[in-house]
């Protein structure tokens, strides 16, 4: 991947923000490379335009990192790294401060992340098959605090996925077949509410694509099985239609499902004193 050997980049505004930003790429030989980036920002100034007594924008500190490698070889191509960030940032009244009882209303929020992923692709003696594999793990912990009201939270991920990229005697009829596997611990509590959840999910899935003149059909299943919620088929259809040069018709159907991280995905509600139940 071709990038600059250093770029160095400093911002600094009259709101009191301040950032600085680093990337620096490196080619180690033929087939290596690498690339590093590294971002480190603050919110600094009090900004209260509109009188009320609250920040408009909270203040705060931000870090984030990432390294990455490049393999490219004649029968195979890999890319591996590692990223992660810091993020804190306070909110609510003028002049409030975490960690104090001074009776003013405050909102905190302090996240930690850090993950380590990549994807291996592997040629065929056919050049229109290969085989792809796609790993990643990562670890996150969220601590806020809205007034008096907490919420803690953690999510350890892994995910592996295998997948087969062939085509049948033409590239009109192309297929994707594969396998997958996530691990997922997840952990969240509000105030004396605790919602902790181990799950396992194998699956697989396959797709079927043919393209002719005027059609365009994309057409796939997966079929996972989830320890806590069972089997869960997800199929979906894909058609493409050309009418003219500048007019198609497309449709689309199919079928997702997801687990609800109700604590979270309404971590706003927080900011509320009604209780949770």
């Amino acid at each position: 991947v071709e990038m600059e050997k250093v770029y160095l980049n400093g911002y600094a505004s009259a709101f009191g923000r301040a950032e600085f930003n680093a990337n620096a790429g490196q080619i180690v030989s033929e087939k290596w490379s690498t690339g590093s980036f590294v971002h480190a920002s603050g919110m600094f100034g009090d900004i209260d335009h509109n009188h009320d007594g609250f920040r408009d924008i909270p203040k705060g500190n931000n870090l984030a990192f990432m390294n990455r490698w490049n393999y490219q070889g004649k029968k195979m191509e890999s890319q591996f790294g590692i990223n992660g960030y810091w993020d804190q940032k306070f909110g609510g009244q003028n002049g409030f401060l975490p960690n104090t009882n001074d009776g003013k209303y405050g909102v905190t929020m302090d996240s930690k992340h850090i993950d380590a992923f990549a994807k291996t692709g592997f040629f065929l003696k056919n050049p229109n098959n290969s085989i792809g594999i796609v790993y990643h793990a990562k670890y996150q912990e969220l601590n806020s605090k809205f007034g008096n009201r907490t919420f803690e939270g953690h999510e350890t991920r892994g995910y592996l996925n295998a997948i087969y990229d062939g085509a049948i005697g033409s590239l009109d009829h192309k297929i994707k077949m594969g396998l997958s596997a996530v691990f997922n611990n997840i952990a969240q509590q509000v105030d004396s509410l605790i919602s902790n959840r181990i799950e396992y999910i194998p699956g697989a899935f396959g797709e079927y694509t043919y393209t002719g003149m005027r059609l365009t059909t994309v057409s796939g299943a997966r079929l996972d099985y989830h320890n806590l919620f069972g089997w869960q088929l997800s199929p979906r259809l894909h058609l493409k239609y050309l009418l003219t040069q500048e007019t198609d018709l497309r449709i689309t159907a199919g079928k997702g499902w997801r687990v609800p991280n109700y604590m979270i995905d309404n971590i706003s509600l927080l900011a509320s004193s009604k209780n949770w139940v």
